[in-house]
C-alpha cells in the first residue's frame, strides 16, 4: 500500500481528487470561522475549470492562518495555567511557562503573516498583476495599491488594512512589523507580573521594541494588549482577508463557467478533513478510531 487519505466521514481512499475540495490538511474544527460549504463550492468551480493547482497557495494561506490560530490558542492556555497558581500573596515564577509563552506569540505571527505571503503569491497570479519576486508581498505598499486597482473589492478591505500592513510601524498593531521585529531583531519582549491583574499576568507590550518596558509603564490598555485581545485583533483580520478573497474567486469562477454548478447538491453537510497517512505493510488493521 501507498499513501492514504484519512477523512472524518469514516473512510479511506486512495486519492485526494475523491474529495469534495482541493483544502487538504485543514481540520474544520479549528478553523469555524470559515464557510466549509464555501470553499468545497470554490473546490468544485476550479476543478470544473481544470485549475486546482492554481489555489495550492490559497490552501497554503488557510492552513498556516490554521497554524496561526493554534499557536496563539496555546499562548491563551499557558496563561491561564499561570494564572490558576496565582493567588493575593503568592507570586508564581514559571521559567518554561514563560519560554513557552514567548515561542507560541512568535510562532503566532510568524505563521500569521506567512500565510500573508502565500495569499499574495496566490493574488498576484489569480488577478494576473504580474510582480515578481519580493514584490509580490503585502509589506509593500505597491504590491497593496496594485491589488487596489486590480480588484475593486479585495481592494477596498486592503486599504483598511494600511496600519496592520505597515512594515514601518513601531507598535505591534502591525503584523508585519512586529513579525519584522520578532524575528531580525528581537523577540516577543514580555515580563511575567507573577500574579493576576485586569492585563493578565503576561501582558503584551503594544510598543515594539528590545528593551523590557520600565516599570513606570502603566499597566492599562493605552500600552499593553491583553493575550485574548491580541490574538483576536490579529487573527479576525487574517480570516476576514481570506474570506473576502474566497468570495471573490467564487464570483469571478462563476463567471468564468460555462455550466452553473448547484450548490445545493454539493456534500457540504458533512466536514470532510483531508490529511496525510502512510499505511504500514505489516499491519492488519481492525479498527480506524477517530479522535474527536
Amino acid at each position: 500500500m501507498g499513501d492514504i487519505i484519512m477523512t472524518q466521514g469514516n473512510s479511506v481512499t486512495p486519492s485526494p481528487s475523491e474529495f469534495p475540495h482541493i483544502f487538504v490538511e485543514i481540520a474544520w474544527q479549528i478553523v469555524p470561522e470559515v464557510s466549509y460549504g464555501d470553499l468545497v463550492y470554490l473546490s468544485q468551480l476550479a476543478k470544473q475549470a481544470g485549475n486546482e493547482e492554481s489555489y495550492e497557495l490559497l490552501v497554503d494561506c488557510l492552513r498556516k492562518i490554521q497554524w496561526a490560530k493554534i499557536a496563539g490558542k496555546d499562548a491563551i492556555a499557558i496563561e491561564n495555567e499561570i494564572e490558576k497558581q496565582c493567588a493575593p500573596d503568592i507570586i508564581v515564577v514559571d521559567y518554561v511557562g514563560q519560554v513557552r509563552y514567548q515561542k507560541s506569540l512568535f510562532d503566532f505571527i510568524a505563521n500569521g503573516k506567512a500565510s500573508l505571503d502565500s495569499l499574495a503569491v496566490f493574488l498576484n497570479t489569480f488577478l494576473g498583476l504580474g510582480k515578481k519576486g519580493g514584490e509580490r508581498d503585502f509589506r509593500k505598499v505597491s504590491f497593496c495599491q496594485t491589488v487596489c486597482s486590480h480588484d475593486d473589492v479585495i481592494g477596498k478591505y486592503i486599504k483598511t488594512l494600511a496600519e496592520w500592513l505597515d512594515k514601518d510601524r513601531r507598535t505591534s498593531d502591525s503584523i508585519v512589523a512586529t513579525r519584522d521585529e520578532w524575528l531580525h531583531r528581537g523577540r516577543p519582549v514580555v515580563k511575567s507580573l507573577g500574579t493576576h491583574t485586569e492585563m493578565g499576568c503576561l501582558p503584551i507590550p503594544k510598543t515594539l521594541t528590545s528593551e523590557f518596558p520600565g516599570t513606570d509603564m502603566p499597566l492599562t490598555n493605552d500600552y499593553y494588549w491583553k493575550t485574548q485581545e491580541f490574538f483576536d485583533f490579529h487573527l479576525q483580520r487574517l480570516f476576514t482577508l481570506f474570506v473576502v478573497v474566497v468570495n471573490r474567486c467564487i464570483t469571478i469562477e462563476e463567471k468564468r463557467t460555462p455550466k452553473p454548478i448547484r450548490r445545493d447538491l454539493l456534500p457540504i453537510h458533512t466536514q470532510i478533513s483531508a490529511l496525510p497517512m502512510r499505511a504500514i505493510n505489516d499491519i492488519k488493521i481492525k479498527k480506524i478510531r477517530f479522535r474527536t
